[in-house]
């Protein structure tokens, strides 16, 4: 299996798993399939979209990797649609709305950079990716809330 379909698996469980989270409090809750950029998950309750990012580096790096663009096209925050996004990393789920996020970006002023390839181990993806590596205790006073990953009440919008 690729290192593309690695991180495709692992996107797709932690969708489900907050989903199945969400559905408790909000049952109406589905995942959307297919491509669809704006958002991964929708809350008719609350007329609310949900992104879910995964970062299985960040409990290493201390950091928050936040995509602004793909392949020279906008990607990532500056094309969601998401009134949240679920902030996946090893331990926890960071919760936030997209325009805090932007916040951030714009009061700490991190540098934007460019990055060719996945997760730094695939081989052959020649991909343009722009995006801000944040540092989780900058960005996480903007953050909704953070809970522990395995905590049912994290999903609570």
């Amino acid at each position: 299996m690729s290192f593309f379909e690695l991180d495709l698996q692992e996107g797709k469980e932690a969708e489900r798993a907050i989903l199945a989270c969400v559905q408790k409090t909000y049952p109406k809750a589905f995942a959307i399939e297919g491509s669809f950029k704006a958002y991964d998950l929708f809350v008719p309750e609350i007329s609310a979209g949900i992104e879910v990012k995964v970062d299985s580096m960040s409990h290493k790096t201390g950091n928050v990797f936040i995509e602004i663009s793909l392949g020279g096209k906008p990607s990532g925050l500056m094309v969601t649609l998401a009134a949240y996004w679920a902030y996946i990393t090893n331990d926890e789920v960071i919760w936030f709305k997209p325009e805090r996020v932007k916040d951030c970006i714009v009061q700490t002023n991190p540098m934007l950079q460019t990055y060719v390839g996945g997760n730094g181990f695939e081989q052959g993806d020649t991909t343009v990716k722009e995006a801000y590596l944040i540092k989780r205790s900058t960005l996480v006073p903007y953050a909704e809330r953070v809970t522990p990953r395995d905590v049912p009440a994290a999903c609570i919008l």
